[in-house]
């Protein structure tokens, strides 16, 4: 991580010039979530070219493994005004413009939605090296059945849908989760009728995660491969993140928790004990 945050209030975070890692706008995306608290998401492409990778540390070093392979870090300078900034869509812009400038890594754009802001990719290299037009797995139209499912079992249907769409496998995790997705995403235990046509994966998850009683945000991470046809990506779902001052009036972090929802429990709440003798009958 390019940046160690012990609070959240915009006036008590340190922001470098630069940044360097394997993957920057990863971990800006992040940081800057947390820093704003508001949805920002992040997606990246399979890279697939050998000069844009190396070897994980452990591995045996050979270029043909695909498991075996980690992007090359690299830096860029980043751009003034980073959390004095109030229009956050303004600075990941010039963000992403300092980031594109450099020669190494792909090349991204921000789009806009109802529910934040995604950084997305829009160029990367093929075997040869040379750039191209690039998409994340999330920009392919996806179709799931309208069905009463569980908030797991609709991540799970989509996720299936993204494979089969895009012709990525991508697995998921939940950071954070104090007692379960299905209920911190309702409220409660239960179910609901959800699903898409024709849209785009990212439109899926947005309207997906819209219906929710709290808010989550993911950052997506894909394997690099030098063989695309195993392309293997990773959807890191979260809480969202915001700056509060504690009863000390110093700067902290809070995870929002139901903030969506008006007549959930109390965010500090446990979720009800499932009666075991109606259980079992």
């Amino acid at each position: 991580m390019f940046l160690s945050m012990t609070g959240q209030a915009q006036s008590a975070i340190k922001v470098p010039s630069q940044v360097f890692s394997a993957r920057p706008l990863y971990d800006i995306a992040n940081v800057l979530g947390n820093l704003y608290g508001k949805v920002v998401t992040y997606e990246e492409p399979v890279l697939v070219w050998s000069g844009e990778l190396q070897p994980m540390p452990g591995g045996d070093g050979d270029p043909n493994r695909k498991r075996d392979l980690m992007p090359k870090p690299y830096g860029f300078a980043l751009p003034p005004g980073i959390g004095s900034d109030t229009d956050l869509a303004s600075v990941i812009q010039r963000i992403i413009a300092s980031h594109n400038a450099q020669p190494l890594g792909p090349r991204y754009q921000l789009v806009t939605s109802k529910f934040g802001l995604h950084i997305v990719p829009s160029q990367s290299r093929d075997l040869n090296g040379s750039l191209v037009e690039s998409r994340s797995a999330l920009d392919f139209p996806i179709y799931i059945p309208v069905a009463n499912r569980t908030p797991t079992q609709h991540i799970q249907q989509f996720l299936s849908a993204v494979k089969r769409a895009s012709g990525v496998r991508v697995s998921w995790g939940v950071l954070g989760l104090q007692q379960g997705l299905d209920y911190e995403f309702l409220g409660r235990q239960g179910s609901f009728e959800w699903g898409v046509a024709g849209i785009s994966a990212r439109d899926a998850l947005i309207d997906l995660f819209d219906r929710s009683a709290t808010t989550f945000l993911w950052l997506q991470r894909c394997q690099p491969t030098t063989s695309p046809e195993d392309s293997l990506c990773s959807l890191n779902v979260r809480k969202l993140q915001v700056s509060v001052t504690d009863t000390q009036g110093k700067a902290a972090t809070r995870v929002l928790r139901f903030d969506r929802c008006a007549n959930c429990p109390s965010p500090d709440s446990p979720p009800p004990v499932p009666n075991r003798s109606e259980k079992s009958q």
